[in-house]
């Protein structure tokens, strides 16, 4: 009899640190951008995207609940200052940002830039100056940086705004632009659902460095334990990249 009990009070005991895990589970609140394919964007009400994959996957390996909200990018940056939100993703450090949000060690994904052109019509660049007399498409908004604005206001090359990656890559095929600057994985993803793929390629030399994109934590949102949690954060990630799942995560969207 006391064996039966000493069995039915271990049993009891394991039943509680078996679902303690489940009690204690963490639930955070994400913002990323929208309609930002192939990184982060919304279909049939579902999250989709690589850092999305990237964060769920994250969320899953350190035990928390992960909520994803998709707005525009001001909003974001708002959320991040005021804490009304945990986390965002994802961002290019700057010192401004600095002041009120953490990152992390690692990148979710690094953005680079190319110049993308009919593949019969690939043109040498090296340097800006290769581009002189180019008429070159670019999204509306893209900030195309310092050395290639300078040289678009002294009318050395020439700069068309489309609203979209579509738009301007039919601008491309239709040959009313030599080159179309945008986002490497952006481009390709397109180039793909619109059939152009191995007839719209990326010139080799990228535009620009490559920027790494980051999660933040606001610094204002009220999370338990929130320096630890950060640090697992860091570590997982970090195996994620040891174990080939950011790379695997990142083919899958724009094999």
């Amino acid at each position: 009899m006391k064996k039966n009990i000493i069995i039915l009070g271990i049993y009891l005991l394991n039943l509680v640190f078996s679902v303690q895990p489940a009690l204690s589970q963490q639930e955070l609140s994400f913002v990323t951008l929208d309609k930002f394919e192939p990184f982060t964007w919304k279909e049939n009400n579902q999250a989709k995207g690589i850092d999305v994959d990237i964060l769920k996957k994250l969320c899953n390996r350190i035990n928390i609940k992960c909520n994803i909200l998709f707005v525009p990018w001001k909003r974001v940056i708002h959320y991040m200052k005021t804490g009304n939100m945990d986390g965002a993703f994802a961002a290019f450090k700057t010192p401004e940002r600095e002041t009120f949000a953490h990152y992390l060690e690692l990148p979710f994904h690094y953005s680079k830039y190319n110049i993308f052109v009919n593949k019969n019509e690939a043109f040498p660049f090296n340097k800006i100056q290769d581009l002189y007399g180019k008429r070159l498409g670019k999204n509306r908004g893209f900030n195309l940086g310092k050395e290639l604005d300078s040289a678009a206001k002294k009318k050395k090359l020439h700069i068309e705004e489309a609203n979209d990656a579509s738009a301007n890559i039919l601008k491309l095929k239709g040959k009313r632009i030599d080159g179309y600057i945008c986002n490497y994985h952006e481009a390709l993803v397109v180039i793909k659902k619109m059939g152009y793929s191995g007839q719209i390629v990326p010139l080799d030399k990228p535009i620009r460095k490559s920027r790494g994109a980051f999660l933040m934590i606001s610094k204002s949102a009220h999370i338990e334990n929130k320096e630890k949690l950060i640090q697992g954060m860091n570590r997982a990630l970090k195996n994620m990249y040891d174990d080939g799942i950011v790379e695997k995560i990142i083919s899958n969207y724009i094999k």
